[in-house]
């Protein structure tokens, strides 16, 4: 037993908490995440503007990033929870090293990354609550699967 006190003790003063940045904050919406990862910890900028997500509004989306692998076969894994219920989860193909449509696809390991994109939700209404999106990046390399990229994110609708 006071092995287990002993191993809890030193798993909360060696355990630091994510930071979390905020990427938009507005009167009815507030989006903030943190990456999963300590190796990106600093690599990673995005915001949004204006903050709102309602049915038939647009907003831009910017995001800069500087990748650790190579992104020529790159996937992405998006699960988003609503209320505790897993409401989204869904993997995306990017990148295959052929033909690729994303500008992003090619880009080489210590490369800058920078997107900017309108986003319009013309057919998705979002109930007021909170929402958790947690999405991976990750690469393909001779058969050998690397996260490149973590993020944790919490977006707020208030009514």
């Amino acid at each position: 037993m006071f092995y287990l006190i002993l191993l809890t003790l030193f798993a909360f003063l060696y355990t630091k908490a994510s930071e979390k940045h905020m990427l938009c904050d507005s009167s009815r919406t507030k989006v903030w995440y943190s990456i999963c990862d300590n190796i990106n910890k600093h690599s990673v900028s995005a915001s949004i503007d204006p903050c709102t997500f309602s049915q038939g509004f647009k907003f831009n989306f910017s995001f800069s990033w500087i990748p650790r692998h190579d992104l020529i076969n790159l996937h992405a894994t998006v699960d988003v929870w609503y209320k505790s219920l897993k409401v989204n989860g869904n993997v995306y193909i990017l990148c295959t090293g052929t033909d690729d449509v994303y500008i992003y696809c090619g880009t080489l390991k210590g490369e800058t990354i920078t997107l900017t994109k309108e986003i319009r939700f013309t057919k998705i209404k979002l109930e007021p609550g909170v929402y958790t999106i947690f999405a991976q990046l990750i690469t393909v390399d001779q058969e050998e699967e690397i996260v490149s990229l973590c993020v944790n994110a919490t977006l707020l609708l208030k009514k």
